[in-house]
């Protein structure tokens, strides 16, 4: 009896032991994805690519962290305290190279996994508004964004080569999609703006609830802004997309991309990219932006952007034949 109780107890031992080493190694591979406020397309394709991590790459939890954006994720990334991130082309550059206001700030360790869905900008006002274009919001209450978005440098420009001064000749504020959409409804903001995909939540929402007007950016505008941000490009949402919109919306639009750090391991970074490439229809079905994470797209700008692939991934990418 004694020996039965002894091979019991050593059997138990062992099984508590095999547990706590399971424990051990799936929190061992536990990753943080930088994104975007909750309601933001970056947030809703960092919890599509999630979904499938977690679904297909056994041991690895990745948790979707809502953040300030763009700015934040990469320095998340850049410290170790979120292994992926969503960026777009013109701050990812930025940070890059330490410029403008990355100057003095080392994020060279950075590096893109893949490029994937376009993020396309929209200006609008209720269709009963005095604004025509966005060379006539002098005065208007206009939202940029939230705080701290990747867009900023590039919107302050744009509307500065309108003749625009956004902080001197209107009256901004700082709001979410989801706070944009109540204000204009409510009669409390003139002019929102709006950086997301095709068709995008909070135009669905919008349109949906009250007649609204598009304030286009023409090709003209975009070339001239090239002078300083040349990875944006002029960009078309066609007639239809949303209720009320009888004619395509001329705007522009930027690659976003995900991006790590670059002592990823190879073995992670190859099992995240078979994950999202192997089960790309059901990325598309969870989320329609995250779909465009895709070999076509998945070294869209590479070769303007200055910023490298991390090595696993650019072999990744080249057995795949996307280079």
């Amino acid at each position: 009896m004694k020996g039965k109780i002894t091979a019991i107890v050593a059997g138990l031992l062992l099984a508590v032991f095999a547990t706590g080493t399971n424990m051990a190694q799936a929190a061992s591979h536990t990753l943080a994805f930088g994104t975007a406020a909750s309601t933001n397309t970056y947030y809703l394709v960092g919890a599509a690519v999630a979904s499938l991590i977690n679904k297909y790459i056994d041991g690895v939890e990745c948790n979707v962290e809502v953040t300030s954006g763009v700015q934040e994720n990469l320095t998340l990334v850049m410290k170790g305290e979120a292994q992926l991130g969503m960026a777009d082309s013109d701050v990812l550059q930025k940070a890059y190279k330490g410029e403008r206001e990355f100057k003095g700030k080392d994020y060279s360790r950075i590096r893109v996994l893949m490029s994937g869905h376009s993020t396309y900008h929209y200006f609008y006002t209720p269709e009963s508004s005095q604004y025509k274009s966005l060379r006539d919001v002098k005065g208007a209450r206009i939202s940029l964004g939230v705080r701290g978005a990747a867009a900023y440098p590039y919107l302050e420009k744009l509307l500065e080569n309108l003749g625009i001064d956004v902080y001197k000749d209107a009256k901004h504020f700082y709001m979410t999609n989801g706070e944009q959409v109540a204000a204009m409804v409510d009669g409390k903001l003139d002019v929102g703006r709006c950086g997301s995909g095709v068709p995008a939540a909070p135009m669905i929402e919008v349109t949906n609830s009250i007649p609204v007007r598009f304030l286009e950016i023409t090709e003209e505008d975009v070339q001239e802004l090239n002078k300083s941000f040349p990875l944006l490009v002029p960009a078309v949402v066609p007639a239809g997309t949303y209720k009320g919109q009888d004619k395509d919306y001329h705007t522009m639009r930027g690659v976003s991309y995900i991006v790590v750090r670059d002592d990823m391991s190879d073995d992670l970074v190859v099992r995240i990219l078979d994950a999202i490439v192997n089960h790309n229809e059901e990325l598309k079905a969870i989320n329609i932006d995250a779909g465009q994470y895709n070999p076509e797209n998945a070294a869209t700008n590479m070769d303007i952007l200055g910023v490298p692939f991390h090595p696993a991934a650019e072999r990744y990418w080249k057995d795949k034949g996307v280079f």
